[in-house]
């Protein structure tokens, strides 16, 4: 250990002296590129001890995933997935009701998810008695707008 701790800092001062000599007897033109290139190099020695430091062992190991469970019993996932479903629900009703003014009382989506990213496999919309007979324009507005399969039913 003493010898790895002796042959760093000799390290250290022999970059540091190399680069105060290379500045000192070299030309104005180049004098402070070096003067740089010698502050950087003896940064990185100076940083190179820590380049291997774990510091995994101050943080505890219940906080550092998103499997954290929360008060009510659900994950930080699943409390992500219910949010980003909402606001997708939400979304396909606002759009649905600008678009061809169907108001949907009622927006559900089916999610499957791969390895990497949720996919969305069909969105399912209950109509308010009033729009109950435009179920096939609302299922053929999200299988054109969206590019999956719409499904809608009159309440």
């Amino acid at each position: 250990m003493t010898s790895n701790l002796q042959s760093y800092f000799s390290m250290l001062l022999t970059a540091s002296v190399l680069g105060a000599l290379c500045a000192a007897f070299v030309g104005s033109a180049f004098e402070k590129y070096l003067r740089y290139l010698a502050a950087l190099i003896c940064v990185l020695l100076v940083l190179a001890p820590f380049r291997s430091f774990d510091a995994s062992h101050l943080f505890p190991a219940d906080i550092s995933g998103a499997d954290v469970s929360l008060p009510d019993g659900k994950t930080l996932s699943e409390l992500a997935g219910e949010q980003a479903e909402s606001e997708i629900c939400a979304y396909i009703a606002q759009c649905l009701s600008a678009e061809t003014g169907i108001t949907a009382t009622d927006v559900r989506i089916d999610i499957d998810w791969t390895e990497t990213q949720p996919v969305i496999r069909a969105v399912r919309l209950i109509l308010p008695p009033e729009d109950a007979h435009r179920t096939e324009e609302a299922a053929a507005w999200v299988e054109k707008t969206y590019g999956v399969p719409g499904y809608a039913s009159g309440s």
